[in-house]
């Protein structure tokens, strides 16, 4: 008689593993308590470091914005080849919408997200005060206070409110752009089909 295999489900596997990583709890603990194979909670332990640190990993992701991450991966998949690129160009009489101030005026700075999630990884990480962190990379207390709140938000799984920091809310911002630009050029081809068939009859 073979022995049935059991399946688990992602929720299941990353509460397994949070014992492991969070909880300080030896994998032999674990899989005792549980009732689960040492190979199997090995697997998902190298799964879970390497989507916690950006990877995709082998198998079905564990985390949430990994999960997030496969299923637009997935819808985009499927929306290129119902549709293909309508056009590269998506501006309307090749003008630009950018406007310029006055010269005179003090210019905004602009800090890309890595330099961002350095210093937030200062604050958080090492454990400075956000006062000597502002002091020392000069940067203004307000924005160093926004990126944590965003940081934080970003850590806890939600979307956050500017420009992602970490790299899965960022992969995961850049899918969903390509999905909603996709099913709007899979809605153009279909009011264009619907359009001609009328057309024709």
């Amino acid at each position: 008689m073979t022995k049935q295999r059991r399946k688990f489900d992602a929720a299941f596997k990353l509460e397994v593993v949070r014992m492991v990583r969070d909880q300080g709890l030896s994998v032999a603990e674990v899989c005792h308590t549980m009732a689960i194979g040492e190979t199997a909670l090995r697997r998902w332990l190298v799964q879970y470091d390497l989507e916690v640190a950006g990877g995709k990993g082998v198998g079905k992701p564990l985390t949430p914005e990994q999960q997030r991450i496969r299923q637009l991966e997935e819808e985009n998949r499927r929306l290129k080849d119902c549709s293909g690129p309508i056009s590269s160009d998506r501006s309307i009489g090749g003008k630009s919408r950018s406007t310029r101030k006055d010269d005179m005026t003090k210019q905004r700075r602009k800090f890309d997200a890595a330099f961002k999630l350095e210093v937030v990884r200062m604050v958080r990480d090492q454990g400075l005060s956000v006062a000597e962190v502002c002091h020392t990379m000069a940067i203004g207390e307000t924005a160093l206070r926004r990126w944590l709140v965003q940081y934080d938000l970003e850590v806890a799984g939600g979307k956050g409110v500017g420009k992602p920091l970490t790299p899965e809310q960022q992969r995961i911002r850049q899918l969903e752009e390509e999905n909603r630009r996709l099913k709007e050029d899979n809605l153009i081809l279909k009011k264009a089909s619907a359009f001609f068939a009328r057309e024709l009859k």
